[in-house]
């Protein structure tokens, strides 16, 4: 490893991947909470992405509300909780659906007091045209803190994604320059704020700092933890928002997590589309990388390194589910999930209804394998 230091005008960073000394070929982890899955519409459509989700390795799951139209009212996320609770097979065991809505500058305050009269204690805000279907998003966040102030004293969660709308900044740079923004948020109201699907290390000593509220998460998602933007460049199965950034981005946050925060946890962002958007011409492909068939299989390769020790499986349980639980008021994981220690090759393709789906890594292989 090349020597760390900040002062260096030019920082090589090598990431290898060690031959760790497994404890054993196969472990028994906690089923994930996926606090942040795409299911997408109609049915046709969500009920696989459920399916293949729970084949991942997941017994709950929240549901994006950055649908076609948008989940911007209590009745379209009621309506949406029960279309996925449907997608749910029988024999599957208990799968528990977390509803949320989303928060925007047009959102009534009389809103959100009937979302929590129904039971929606999450709601998420998007930047306006910044990332997929955000176009119900919001450009003036200043204009929100009334709103996050009532869901704070409604018990309302609030999950943020934070890349900047200004558009001259950077897609690069968009997710660094929000970080004012958390705190006026954590400032000005007590709020819990979620920060979601974090990419961006130069943020990691103010996340730091914000944890310090006690009200403050951030989600890493797996194809974040896994690669870099060097590994994947050229890739359309792994261009997503916010963008796969450097290595020692990768790096710093497999680090975060090995530290096991409470206030650091799995966020998978599992983003499903039909492979004619991925593969364009005349336009930019669509963003997102699917990875909700072998998602706690591609979280185990990432953080390979936990499992050579008792307490590195217990930051890996804390990571993917326990911590999680805690956060959105859960009770335990309702089953454990048997990770293998063997290679598995991520299919070219998933039959998702009438989509066909490249997922992130198609054709590769990663070290576990889900039984």
């Amino acid at each position: 490893m090349v020597e760390e230091g900040w002062t260096c005008p030019l920082r090589i960073i090598v990431l290898e991947r060690k031959e760790e000394k497994m404890l054993s070929k196969t472990t028994l982890v906690d089923a994930m909470v996926s606090g942040h899955s795409h299911l997408r519409e109609p049915r046709e459509i969500t009920e696989p992405l459920v399916r293949y989700l729970i084949e991942g390795g997941v017994d709950t799951i929240l549901p994006m509300p950055n649908t076609d139209k948008g989940l911007t009212d209590t009745e379209k996320t009621m309506d949406y909780v029960k279309v996925v609770e449907g997608c749910v097979p029988p024999g599957d065991g208990p799968v528990k659906i977390i509803p949320c809505m989303m928060l925007t500058e047009k959102t009534y305050v009389h809103e959100l007091q009937e979302a929590a009269r129904v039971g929606i204690r999450d709601v998420k805000v998007y930047p306006l045209n910044r990332t997929t279907k955000s176009q119900n998003g919001v450009r003036h966040y200043g204009r929100l803190i009334r709103l996050v102030k009532v869901c704070a004293e409604l018990g309302i969660r609030t999950h943020w994604h934070f890349e900047h709308p200004w558009m001259l900044f950077d897609n690069r740079d968009a997710e660094y320059m929000c970080l004012p923004i958390a705190d006026m948020m954590l400032n000005e109201t007590d709020a819990v704020i979620f920060w979601e699907h974090g990419s961006d290390a130069r943020c990691i000593p103010f996340w730091k700092d914000l944890s310090k509220s006690r009200r403050f998460v951030v989600t890493l998602s797996a194809h974040h933890l896994a690669t870099n933007e060097d590994a994947t460049f050229g890739d359309v199965g792994a261009t997503c928002k916010p963008p796969i950034k450097t290595r020692r981005d990768q790096r710093d946050l497999v680090l975060l997590v090995d530290e096991n925060n409470p206030w650091v946890i799995a966020g998978p962002d599992d983003a499903a589309h039909p492979i004619g958007v991925k593969y364009v011409a005349g336009t930019r492909c669509a963003c997102g990388a699917y990875t909700g068939p072998f998602l706690i299989a591609l979280y185990a390769h990432a953080l390979s390194h936990l499992f050579s020790t008792v307490e590195g499986i217990s930051v890996f349980n804390n990571f993917v589910s326990r911590y999680p639980r805690k956060w959105f008021g859960l009770a335990e994981a309702s089953r454990q999930v048997k990770l293998i220690h063997e290679q598995f090759k991520i299919p070219p393709i998933y039959n998702v209804g009438p989509w066909i789906v490249g997922p992130f890594w198609a054709g590769q292989t990663i070290d576990y394998t889900i039984g």
